[in-house]
C-alpha cells in the first residue's frame, strides 16, 4: 500500500488526472479477470510504468464488472451484532 500510495501521489503531482488512473485500473482489472495472479501487474509498478496510458475497452454499461476474489479458505464477512446496552434496560 505504501509503495502504491507513493507512486500515486507522484503521478498526480506530475499532472496525471486521478480519475484517469482509477478508470484505467478498473479496466485493467476487468481485462485481467480470471488470469493467473503471477501475470497480473502489481499496483505500484502498474502506476510507475504509466500503464494507465494504455488503451482499454470501456466498461460495459458504464459500470465496472468486478468481482470479489475468494479462495478455498475464503469466508465472506458477516457482521456480528452484539446486544445493545439499551436492550438490557441501561
Amino acid at each position: 500500500m505504501d509503495k502504491t500510495r507513493d507512486v500515486w501521489v507522484a503521478a498526480v503531482l506530475s499532472g496525471v488526472d486521478p480519475q484517469k488512473i482509477t478508470t484505467s485500473a478498473e479496466a485493467y482489472a476487468r481485462e485481467m479477470a480470471g488470469q493467473d495472479f503471477q501475470f497480473i501487474k502489481q499496483s505500484a509498478g502498474w502506476i510507475r510504468d504509466r500503464r494507465y496510458e494504455d488503451k482499454f475497452p470501456p466498461a460495459p454499461n458504464g459500470k465496472p464488472d468486478l468481482k470479489a476474489v475468494g479462495g478455498k479458505n475464503h469466508t465472506p464477512y458477516q457482521h456480528k451484532t452484539q446486544p445493545s446496552a439499551y436492550a438490557n434496560g441501561f
